[in-house]
């Protein structure tokens, strides 16, 4: 599997005004073997939040969950994007891809 392209639906056009303390619904777009940004075979959703914006979220609110959460230190692309990576085979999983 390969991620072809993922977005934040909360920053759709720029990065966040701290990116450590940041939170957003991620869409994920997954091809099989190969692919692009407009040829995927799967979407994955999930919830990707600082570590900085997890813990006040429980402290004042006591939840921060959905479905699947990621917890990064920075709200960075290329860190995001190495996370997704690894827990790829998971997402597919969780979503019965591959089953």
């Amino acid at each position: 599997m390969v991620i072809t392209c993922f977005y934040y639906l909360t920053y759709p056009d720029c990065d966040p005004p701290d990116p450590y303390y940041a939170s957003s619904e991620v869409y994920v777009e997954v091809a099989m073997v190969a692919g692009t940004t407009d040829a995927f075979d799967y979407t994955f959703k999930l919830k990707v939040g600082t570590t900085k914006f997890t813990e006040t979220s429980i402290a004042s609110e006591g939840s921060f969950f959905s479905d699947c959460v990621l917890v990064v230190p920075v709200f960075e692309d290329s860190l995001i994007k190495a996370a997704l990576e690894r827990i790829l085979p998971q997402l597919a999983k969780l979503n019965g891809v591959g089953e």
